[in-house]
């Protein structure tokens, strides 16, 4: 397919080259010019230019250089005619077809765009119509004004069975392509259904603001409370962050990202001018979202809930943003969530709360002070035990040595025991400088996830057994979760996966020390059964002695602000937990 040189003219002259990268970099303005670190190969000293006059980039390190077109053809890997089909679509600017219009077929990620685009204009519709009147109520009640309804493009998902269905039906979608984009789904009477019945839908979009998916909150009392849109051709959540289609201009002015953990979170803050705000999709953060939000700016706020169960986990988890070279502060609203917080007490204490946000280690250190002591030798060697390791992670030398400096005067430690200590931590990233890319040691899984998927992966027919008796979300790791997820789902459609398979499609989590894994011992055992349910059985035990750990310490933490309610929940909770530790332990004992 050729296109004119005056199209491509004309796509140009309306594209602004400044936008267009700044979506991927953090564009930093150098006199006439912008500059950033080159994305086509490591760089410290920044010596990637652009030039809004020129409408071109180049790199004066490695020579890369070009028109907007060549950028996103480097930086998406695309070829030449998706780079304009995408430029051409964000300024409206029509492309010759090829041939006869009814013989040009799109592509199968097109059709699943296609099929959510429609979804999200008929969500928008039915909460418009009087089937959305409660939904508009809730909306209401919350705060949200109609202006951030259309922004943010929320929705009202009806009660009926099948209303999308046959809305999209009749708009020439196939079943087969709903089912993929996980609009509907099969229920086990063979009938197809709408995913999302009676529910506020939030779409969720790429950085580009194109629809990948959905999250939907039920109206009335049910659950799950939430329901998500599935891992599709399209949609992963640990690759997007909700929000940033929006935000990122926001993120880019401001020279920070503030990220929570809602959808209504969210809007709130942003529809109150605090709008340099993301949500994680109730994800843990990934790889992909600390380099996508890296792209942006270097410096992260996370705002934790003040009940959030398992914070100590979710700060643990905030280490990856340090390996990507982020610097990241932490805050706490007090009492309440991002959203009644904003609702109350209005943007200007939102930002003042902010601003006063604690960096990651000094934080995770004044939040470890609360629950131990940290004057007695063990509470000193738990303290270093917790600390040391994410220390360990941050690649800048100078950072590094503040905080052993600080932690040393906060635990009356000499700095050259604490760097002594520092050493034993296991493959710390800043000492991996001259690795091969993509080789990079990651802390390994749990044992007994990893060899629960080595045994799947040398008989596959056992999935099914464990898919009964195992929710991926019970598994620890993050890459585990998506590898046992990838397994059931491929199960469900009859297909085979295998290891080859999976470090093709999964590329991130399958390279380097953690693909070795899989390539080692076939576990050959003659009793697969026990040994799987061995696994099953560990897995479910270590998640509650988890959760146990957790209410210990919110128990402590109520107990101290006198939560006489609260209390009493969190006793029963922990004795509930505690039972079924036991019940399990039994259970692996007779088998």
């Amino acid at each position: 397919m050729s296109i004119p040189q005056e199209t491509l003219d004309q796509i140009q002259e309306r594209v602004d080259i400044v936008e267009v990268i700044s979506v991927h970099l953090p564009l930093k303005r150098a006199g006439r010019n912008f500059r950033a670190s080159c994305p086509f190969h490591h760089e410290k000293t920044p010596s990637f230019m652009v030039s809004p006059e020129k409408q071109i980039f180049h790199c004066f390190g490695c020579g890369e250089g070009g028109d907007v077109f060549r950028f996103l053809m480097k930086m998406e890997r695309i070829e030449f005619l998706d780079a304009v089909r995408s430029l051409a679509e964000k300024v409206g600017i029509p492309l010759p077809k090829r041939g006869d219009a009814s013989t040009e077929r799109a592509s199968e990620s097109v059709r699943l765009y296609e099929a959510n685009a429609l979804a999200q204009s008929y969500y928008r519709e039915c909460l418009l119509g009087k089937e959305g009147e409660e939904a508009r109520r809730y909306f209401s009640n919350r705060g949200l004004e109609a202006k951030t309804i259309e922004v943010f493009q929320l929705g009202y998902a009806p009660s009926s069975p099948n209303a999308f269905l046959t809305r999209a039906s009749s708009k020439g979608f196939s079943e087969q392509v709903l089912l993929r984009a996980g609009l509907i789904l099969k229920g086990e009477d063979g009938r197809l259904r709408d995913r999302f019945r009676h529910r506020l839908m939030f779409p969720i979009g790429n950085v580009k603001g194109r629809v990948l998916g959905f999250g939907g909150r039920i109206l009335d009392q049910g659950e799950p409370k939430y329901l998500n849109s599935p891992e599709t051709e399209i949609y992963s959540k640990g690759r997007e962050l909700y929000g940033l289609s929006l935000s990122g201009k926001w993120i880019r002015e401001k020279e920070m990202a503030i990220v929570v953990e809602g959808y209504m979170d969210l809007i709130t803050l942003f529809q109150a001018g605090v709008q340099p705000v993301v949500s994680t999709l109730g994800t843990s953060f990934t790889r992909e979202q600390a380099r996508l939000l890296k792209r942006h700016t270097h410096d992260v706020v996370v705002v934790f809930d003040p009940d959030q169960a398992g914070e100590a986990a979710s700060l643990r988890g905030l280490d990856l943003l340090l390996e990507e070279d982020l610097s990241v502060r932490v805050v706490t609203l007090p009492g309440v969530d991002p959203d009644d917080f904003v609702r109350k007490k209005g943007s200007a204490a939102c930002w003042k709360e902010i601003d006063g946000a604690k960096p990651l280690i000094p934080y995770r250190l004044d939040r470890l002070a609360s629950k131990i002591s940290l004057k007695t030798p063990e509470g000193k060697a738990k303290a270093c035990q917790e600390i040391l390791p994410s220390i360990a992670k941050i690649g800048n030398a100078v950072l590094r040595s503040e905080y052993i400096r600080e932690l040393g005067e906060r635990l009356s430690l000499k700095q050259e025991d604490l760097l002594s200590e520092l050493k034993k931590v296991k493959e710390p990233s800043w000492g991996k400088e001259k690795e091969i890319p993509g080789k990079n040691i990651q802390t390994p899984p749990p044992p007994a996830e990893v060899m629960l998927l080595q045994l799947l992966l040398v008989d596959e027919k056992w999935i099914p057994f464990v898919w009964e008796r195992l929710e991926t979300d019970e598994l620890s790791d993050g890459r585990t979760q998506k590898i046992l997820s990838t397994l059931y789902e491929r199960s469900k459609k009859g297909e085979k996966t295998g290891v080859a398979r999976l470090a093709r499609e999964l590329r991130e989590i399958m390279g380097g020390g953690f693909f070795s894994e899989f390539i080692g011992d076939s576990l050959d055992l003659l009793d697969k059964e026990k040994a799987l349910t061995d696994c099953v059985l560990k897995i479910k035990a270590t998640q509650k002695i988890q959760r146990l750990d957790q209410l210990e310490d919110e128990i402590r933490q109520a107990e101290r602000s006198k939560e006489e309610g609260r209390l009493k929940a969190l006793m029963e909770e922990f004795l509930a937990v505690k039972r079924g530790v036991v019940l399990t332990q039994k259970t692996k004992e007779r088998t």
